[in-house]
């Protein structure tokens, strides 16, 4: 199976909304390497992995994207491999020209609720006083 490596820009609400974790969660089920990271562009992704797994990773971007997030433009690019051995989150980059759509405050949700206390979680919150 040929394996090939893309790069997908979106721009939208697409940061402090989930979906970094929700993008590392669909490429690793679909067995992809490569990184996410958050830009002042947007979200930027590349992944390497089969025809088949990537046009799944692809169409579950856009059919699964997390209820708070809206994506405005989708850009998919083809590039060289690099032959990551894993799926990564990234430390975010600033780019000269920001164009990041900026989320309304929100509630916290129920799930990202649990996971916040739940002791396992290396995201959970740890009270300074203790």
């Amino acid at each position: 199976m040929e394996v090939y490596r893309q790069q997908i820009k979106i721009n939208g609400i697409v940061q402090g909304v989930g979906f970094r974790p929700f993008i590392y969660r669909i490429a690793r089920k679909n067995n992809l390497t490569g990184f996410v990271q958050n830009s002042s562009d947007g979200v930027i992704i590349e992944s390497e992995g089969t025809h088949k797994s990537q046009s799944e990773f692809y169409n579950a971007i856009i059919s699964q994207t997390p209820p708070l997030a809206k994506i405005v433009q989708i850009k998919k690019t083809g590039i060289a491999l690099s032959g990551d051995t894993e799926f990564r989150i990234i430390s975010s980059e600033n780019t000269q020209k920001a164009i990041t759509f900026i989320s309304p405050d929100l509630s916290i949700c129920d799930d990202c609720l649990a996971e916040l206390f739940d002791p396992q979680n290396r995201r959970r919150y740890s009270d300074p006083a203790r």
